[in-house]
């Protein structure tokens, strides 16, 4: 199934991004939860409550043994958080970055909006990405 260009998807991206074309993106925002470890309730008259807890049980197995199977330094990296719930959402978020990493152009650009909960151990994911492209 082709892709439409001209697209903005607003929703989970990972079924997306498995569906493009490696080297057709020019920009990507990634706007991930924070892991600010928090439930938020909707304001009034909207669906717009947000839960950012994570356990291992909302992460797919597959993606750990993907990581583990390509990018070993990146698993020790997850691996070596001490608490499972930080490990699930670098997991999550980890996931993502490597696939839209090999869907950017050769002079492609990844923002990634986050906050201080996570910002380290995140960008030691994207220098790990970096490294990669040497």
């Amino acid at each position: 199934m082709a892709i439409p260009t001209s697209t903005i998807y607003i929703n989970d991206n990972i079924r997306i991004l498995r569906r493009l074309p490696t080297g057709s993106v020019d920009l990507v925002y990634l706007d991930p939860p924070f892991n600010s470890k928090g439930q938020f309730a909707a304001p009034i008259g909207s669906d717009a409550a947000f839960n950012d807890l994570w356990s291992m049980d909302l992460v797919d197995e597959a993606w750990l043994g993907e990581i583990a199977n390509t990018n070993p330094n990146l698993n020790l990296l997850i691996q070596s958080l001490p608490s499972k719930p930080d490990q699930a959402y670098l997991i999550y978020t980890a996931i993502r970055l490597l696939e839209t990493h090999h869907l950017l152009t050769d002079t492609g650009s990844i923002y990634l909006h986050c906050d201080d909960a996570m910002n380290h151990s995140l960008e030691l994911v994207m220098a790990h990405l970096r490294r990669q492209e040497l």
